[in-house]
């Protein structure tokens, strides 16, 4: 995504050209191993006699296995440089939210899902899901939230089909002032609200007041598997919608797939899309939505409307959700994860220079038992600049909720909004 992972790659590439130099040099200048000239004078007598000639000179099988060496070799400090192992600190946790403090602002199903921080005019202001719809809010000098200005924001336009629809991660056009909003949309099979069967989807939404009011622009992003899929038995859940925009120009959206074969599902842990950032401000300032890309392994081929992508954790502990930032000075992307189910959850990060390969995941902590930990954002330390961090330190947000005896949801035990300080280590 940015010229400094494309120069890593430049470099690696060179080193495999310059491997095949180097492994004719070697070979010409051992011994053992017949050279051109000699194969030739040996093949043309064997032309004369009328022998069969041999597949071909030792010289270039040897060349070839020592291509094939070096090839595997430069390949994998290529991954390795692409996809770098790293070293978290875990500095401190604090509740920034209390339960009662929630409830009072009318938060009752807050923060359900990512959070997205943005400065307007010097002061950051929040967006989160609080179940269904948005809630917004100032952030205070001294805690997160300061004033809530709308527990529960709708947004205008929603067709009547999408039972759910809350973001979550915003990007201010500077030039416009516009903020464009990717939102987490749900529909439901017959239109029966259930958190057992659902088909999500990320979506677009546009706000030209400063984040008064948002309007849907429609969803930009779905998954392979439809809706009314006879092969789908289960919730089709797409994630949050984290992004981040490219120094190519690009926004990039992570999210879960599901795709089919053979009429067999799989969910994939993490797949991208993208369009040109330019295109998604123009096209959202005049009222439609943009055409998106899936990366399907190859290339940005697939659309991002039920195309198919590949899956970029593969094997990887599956990710329920997840959130992707940018630290600047490092040139990396950090991806953190919570992972798990029942009374047993722990958090994971994964990093990468091209936001295409990931290095294998690291456990940062697990939770006492008893306790979910679902949904998890990232952020600057000072919320201005939420997706783009400088420096070694990010802040983790994570909804926390104390499973008690009876409770049917989440939302029933204490839920709590805790901040954790990372700090990056070597790599």
């Amino acid at each position: 995504m940015t010229r400094g992972r494309l120069a890593v790659a430049a470099t690696l590439l060179l080193l495999v050209a310059l491997s095949g130099w180097a492994a004719a040099t070697i070979v010409a200048n051992d011994p053992d191993v017949d050279m051109p000239h000699e194969v030739a004078g040996e093949s043309a007598d064997r032309d004369r006699r009328g022998e069969p000639a041999e597949s071909g000179p030792s010289w270039l099988s040897a060349v070839a296995d020592r291509l094939a060496a070096d090839h595997v070799a430069v390949m994998a400090m290529l991954e390795a440089a692409l996809a770098p192992a790293i070293g978290w600190e875990v500095v401190g946790s604090e509740v920034m939210v209390s339960d009662e403090e929630r409830r009072a602002n009318g938060l009752d199903q807050w923060i359900d899902g990512n959070i997205g921080f943005v400065d307007l005019g010097g002061a950051v202001w929040g967006f989160a899901a609080n179940g269904p719809s948005t809630a917004r809010w100032s952030v205070g000098e001294d805690r997160l939230v300061g004033d809530v200005l709308e527990a529960r924001m709708e947004i205008v336009g929603l067709p009547d089909d999408v039972g759910y629809a809350a973001g979550g991660p915003v990007h201010l056009d500077e030039a416009s002032g516009a903020l464009l909003m990717l939102y987490h949309g749900e529909q439901y099979p017959g239109g029966v609200v259930s958190t057992a069967d659902f088909w999500s989807f990320v979506g677009m939404a546009v706000s030209v007041d400063g984040g008064a009011t948002f309007t849907d622009r429609g969803p930009v992003v779905t998954p392979q598997v439809a809706l009314d899929d006879p092969a789908r038995t289960f919730a089709v859940e797409v994630g949050g919608a984290p992004f981040v925009v490219g120094d190519d120009g690009n926004m990039y959206v992570y999210f879960r797939d599901v795709v089919e074969d053979d009429d067999q599902l799989s969910v994939l842990n993490l797949s991208v899309a993208r369009a040109p950032l330019d295109e998604v401000v123009a096209d959202g300032l005049a009222g439609r939505a943009t055409a998106w890309h899936k990366f399907d392994g190859d290339g940005w081929n697939e659309p991002g409307l039920g195309g198919r992508s590949t899956d970029l954790l593969e094997g990887a502990p599956h990710p329920n959700w997840f959130d992707v930032v940018y630290l600047a000075d490092r040139d990396l992307y950090v991806l953190v994860a919570s992972h798990g189910g029942g009374l047993q959850w722990e958090v994971w990060t994964s990093a990468s220079r091209d936001g295409l390969r990931w290095s294998d995941p690291q456990t940062l902590f697990a939770d006492p038992e008893g306790t979910e930990s679902l949904y998890v954002s990232l952020s600057s330390p000072d919320l201005r600049s939420q997706r783009v961090v400088h420096g070694d330190v990010v802040h983790l947000y994570r909804t926390r909720s104390t499973v008690a005896e009876g409770n049917r949801t989440r939302w029933d035990g204490e839920v709590t909004v805790e901040r954790t300080e990372l700090r990056l280590g070597s790599e």
